[in-house]
């Protein structure tokens, strides 16, 4: 049994804490290593100050939580666009966390349309997947797009964002079941 601090899917290298019942601090996935775990501290030795000053992976551990705020932002420049605000006004309401850059979501603003903005987001989510997880995104965002072209609703769209949001999170889950 492990305790887990944060999701390990898709991030990058050691980005997840581990903590195991005997108090030693892992991180995972470390690929290469035995289990895809490296040991980094041990709570019995040391306490959570030291173990997060010791821990190799901050950066891939921090992205994992700004990846809500990515969500945040398309949704953020999707609506922007479909309600026809001003580019300096969707500016103004984006977040500056996240693992998106602000100069993509501004060049996303800069798209004719709610659907060439979905091919961005489309390039971006599908980066980090394997090739079926890829097709399966593809055709839950066209479906999503043709729902919107019938209705100019924007809620399938974020239906589709938020699940694949989740679903990161959900996977380290169900594989530690």
């Amino acid at each position: 049994c492990r305790i887990t601090i944060s999701d390990w899917m898709r991030i990058g290298k050691g980005h997840a804490i581990l903590i195991e019942p005997d108090g030693r601090a892992v991180a995972s996935p470390v690929w290469g290593t035995e289990d895809c775990i490296e040991a980094f501290a041990d709570l019995k030795e040391v306490d959570a100050q030291k173990m997060w000053a010791d821990f190799p992976y901050k950066e891939n551990h921090i992205n994992k939580y700004l990846e809500r705020y990515d969500v945040y932002n398309l949704k953020t420049v999707l609506r922007g666009k479909c309600t026809g605000i001003t580019s300096e006004k969707i500016e103004s309401l984006l977040l500056n966390v996240g693992r998106i850059h602000k100069q993509v979501l501004l060049n996303m603003m800069k798209r004719d349309s709610v659907g060439d903005i979905l091919g961005d987001i489309e390039k971006i989510l599908i980066a980090d997947l394997p090739e079926m997880d890829a097709r399966e995104l593809r055709t839950r965002l066209k479906t999503a797009q043709d729902t919107f072209k019938k209705n100019n609703n924007l809620f399938e769209i974020e239906n589709v964002l938020d699940q694949q949001y989740y679903t990161t999170l959900l996977g380290f889950s169900k594989r530690m079941a």
